[in-house]
């Protein structure tokens, strides 16, 4: 279900879309990049592929350093749990790990996200801490975004509501 505000679709934090074009990958109005990170690779979904990983207030996005038409764009509301691991490897030594459950369309998807660890051992928290941030404001998103507050420059009350 895609929702409308002054004519614009906004479907960024409610959908999971793979290999999008280019304009789909735009931050839209109102949306903010909060953190970059580079050389991280899809490990589900594109094994040995290194990208970067993009934490905006709506959506993670994935996008490979090979080829741009490779990519992923998870919407925050897509997400039921978020795990973050720190392992060690005999090829790649020590590496940070998110595994993010999504639920779409009557369909769950895995995506996991590797990078190599570094001296900062909270690579991925950040990505946590926004789906947590965003999780605690989900009702009020539901109405601000998507609830038909205003129609024709007039309030519109909910069922049961008055205006006093």
């Amino acid at each position: 279900m895609t929702s409308k505000v002054n004519n614009d679709f906004i479907w960024q934090d409610r959908d999971i879309r793979f290999d999008s074009r280019a304009v789909d990958l735009e931050l839209r109005k109102g949306e903010v990049a909060i953190e970059t990170l580079t050389e991280v690779e899809d490990t589900k979904g594109n094994t040995g592929d290194r990208g970067m990983l993009v934490s905006t207030n709506l959506r993670f996005m994935w996008i490979s350093a090979k080829k741009k038409r490779t990519n992923l764009s998870i919407g925050l509301h897509c997400i039921v749990n978020m795990r973050l691991h720190t392992k060690s490897t005999t090829l790649s030594g020590a590496v940070h790990t998110v595994v993010v459950m999504t639920k779409f369309q009557r369909s769950n998807f895995e995506f996991i996200f590797t990078i190599a660890a570094t001296s900062n051992t909270n690579t991925f928290s950040r990505m946590q801490s926004l789906y947590r941030s965003y999780e605690s404001t989900r009702l009020y998103r539901d109405l601000k975004l998507r609830g038909a507050i205003v129609k024709n420059k007039e309030l519109s009350l909910l069922r049961h509501e008055q205006v006093r």
